[in-house]
């Protein structure tokens, strides 16, 4: 687990300057909350799909807000893993909205090259969440 911090870039630059750390890497942007209950089933039920990708190049992102209060967010994340981000409600708020989010836990999935492939909100499973991933791993 890596608690990064949030690049000191506007709001519309926030997500590209964030998933550009991790270029050549299938990255997954996971919207979520310590008061979300479905976040946290997912956390739970995606635990053995991240074992699965240990050796692949996929970089797990958990972005959360404000609304989860910082000290308790410190104590889930221990058992998530991944590199979180906590970004201002400011932030959160502009990165929902930009993506036409109206709920948690969602997802963004990018390709190696950093280009946004899927979208989606809820988990939907490990075995759809593995051929997404998988999907974006494929070099084009």
């Amino acid at each position: 687990m890596v608690v990064n911090s949030t690049p000191e870039v506007s709001p519309e630059k926030l997500m590209s300057a964030i998933v550009s750390r991790y270029k050549g890497k299938a990255v997954i942007v996971d919207f979520w909350a310590t008061w979300c209950v479905p976040c946290l089933e997912a956390f739970k039920a995606s635990r053995n799909l991240k074992k699965q990708l240990t050796d692949k190049e996929v970089v797990f992102i958990y972005i959360s807000s404000p609304s989860s209060p910082k000290k308790l967010w410190e104590k889930y994340i221990q058992g998530i893993g991944g590199q979180q981000y906590y970004v201002t409600e400011g932030e959160w708020r502009h990165l929902l909205e930009n993506f036409k989010f109206n709920g948690i836990p969602s997802y963004l999935i990018f390709d190696r090259q950093g280009v946004l492939k899927q979208q989606f909100t809820s988990y939907p499973g490990n075995e759809v969440m593995l051929e997404r991933i998988e999907a974006a791993l494929k070099v084009e």
